[in-house]
C-alpha cells in the first residue's frame, strides 16, 4: 500500500516544523521539563497556528482536517518534546474531536472555537 502525503498535511508538517524550531529549543524544552510546566504562551502560539482545531469542523471555527493532520502535528511537536506533542493531544484530540464528535449542541456552542 502506498502512502503519498496531501498537499495540504505537507504544509501543515512544515509550518509545525519551522515553529518548533523556533520556539522549542532544547534549552527550553529542558527547563519546561525541570519545572513540569508548558508556558501559555507556547499554547497560545499553537492557537494562533489554527492546530488547536485542527479536526474541528470549520463551521465551529476549526480547520477541518481529518486525524491524520492531528497525527501530523503530534508528531512534529513530539520531535521536540513528548511532554508537548502529549499536553496538545490531550487538548485537541480528546478536547475537540471528542466534542466536535459527541458534544451536545450547547457544548459545542461553549467550548470549540468560533
Amino acid at each position: 500500500m502506498e502512502f503519498e502525503e496531501r498537499e495540504e498535511i505537507t504544509a501543515l508538517r512544515d509550518t509545525l516544523r519551522r515553529f518548533v524550531q523556533r520556539e522549542c529549543t532544547p534549552e527550553r524544552i529542558a527547563r519546561w521539563d525541570a519545572e513540569d510546566f508548558i508556558p501559555r504562551s507556547v499554547l497560545e502560539q499553537l492557537g494562533a497556528l489554527g492546530v488547536c482545531g485542527v479536526c474541528v469542523p470549520e463551521h465551529f471555527g476549526g480547520m477541518g482536517h481529518d486525524p491524520v493532520a492531528l497525527v501530523t502535528v503530534v508528531e512534529e511537536l513530539a520531535r521536540a518534546s513528548a511532554g508537548l506533542a502529549t499536553y496538545y493531544f490531550m487538548c485537541a484530540g480528546y478536547g475537540g474531536l471528542n466534542l466536535t464528535e459527541s458534544g451536545s449542541p450547547a457544548q459545542k456552542a461553549d467550548l470549540l472555537p468560533k
